[in-house]
């Protein structure tokens, strides 16, 4: 039974309801006797520690074992900080400063849709199979990209006179690489200093994409692992030599490895949802009225 109603997203509404009122009452009554006594700043221990809480980001024990260590003279200039900032908000409360301000409605919006997701969620669990349904139905989501490693040697165009002389020194270097098949710690003395890296090891196709072009990694992919040097690719950079050293094709992930994960994805799209009803049944309470100008 209990259980239910911590479930029902009307009790939670009620609850809320109540809390307002009572907020509102409490306001009420402050502001009445706010009428006689609104010159009064009582600072006491519980509003100081508040003060240093919201200044520092600390908790309130932080803030206890701080001011304990402060010198007099100190903890003098904290309290007339606190001071100074009771007397600016009262003084902009009592000008109506916070009214129609957007930035307080703002986080005040913030603050209640937080509070929604958590009230509205607070108590979901996806059950094993909506997880599996959930896997099942977004399986793009837990593929293991492709990727390879290759060390390349890249020739820089402005080096070299016409694209004939750059074509024909790459076609000299690879029959010369192939036919010495060097290892990769002799070969610096090919090629030109490239922007990035000369050898790339198991990097994924955006990554490569990104350092050379869409081309050269649709054309790196297609090649195969090779104890020989092939080419010439060209990038938007000039051309380049490549030794394909490995090339793992991509694979879905296996359910038990991301369960949590998809757990995790499915309580999140829960709590979404049960936050956006949650919100759907708050608007139903109002009584919402359009002008017929703004009306389609």
């Amino acid at each position: 039974m209990l259980n239910w109603l911590r479930r029902e997203p009307l009790v939670h509404f009620l609850v809320i309801g109540v809390m307002l009122y009572g907020i509102s009452l409490g306001l009420s009554e402050g502001q009445e006797g706010a009428v006689a006594d609104d010159k009064t700043i009582d600072v006491t221990k519980a509003a100081l520690f508040s003060f240093m809480q919201h200044r520092g980001n600390i908790s309130r024990e932080d803030a206890s074992r701080y001011w304990a260590r402060l010198a007099p003279a100190a903890q003098t200039a904290l309290i007339e900080s606190y001071i100074e900032e009771e007397v600016l908000f009262r003084t902009a409360l009592a000008f109506g400063l916070d009214q129609n301000d957007y930035v307080i409605k703002r986080r005040l919006i913030q603050r209640m849709e937080f509070a929604a997701l958590g009230l509205a969620g607070r108590d979901l669990e996806p059950k094993p199979a909506e997880v599996r349904a959930y896997f099942e139905a977004n399986q793009s989501d837990y593929i293991v990209p492709e990727k390879i490693t290759f060390s390349h040697i890249y020739l820089n165009p402005a080096r070299y006179a016409d694209l004939e002389e750059l074509q024909s020194t790459a076609e000299s270097w690879l029959f010369e690489l192939n036919a010495r098949q060097p290892g990769l710690a002799d070969t610096g003395e090919y090629g030109d200093r490239f922007p990035y890296y000369r050898r790339y090891v198991d990097r994924d196709r955006v990554f490569i994409t990104d350092h050379f072009d869409d081309g050269f990694a649709e054309a790196v992919f297609t090649q195969h692992v090779n104890a020989n040097w092939q080419g010439p690719i060209q990038s938007q950079h000039g051309l380049h030599l490549v030794l394909i050293q490995d090339r793992r094709t991509a694979e879905l992930l296996p359910f038990s490895e991301v369960r949590d994960q998809v757990a995790t994805e499915v309580r999140r799209q829960q709590k979404l949802a049960a936050s956006a009803a949650y919100v759907t049944g708050l608007k139903s309470q109002f009584d919402i009225r359009v002008a017929p100008v703004l009306q389609p």
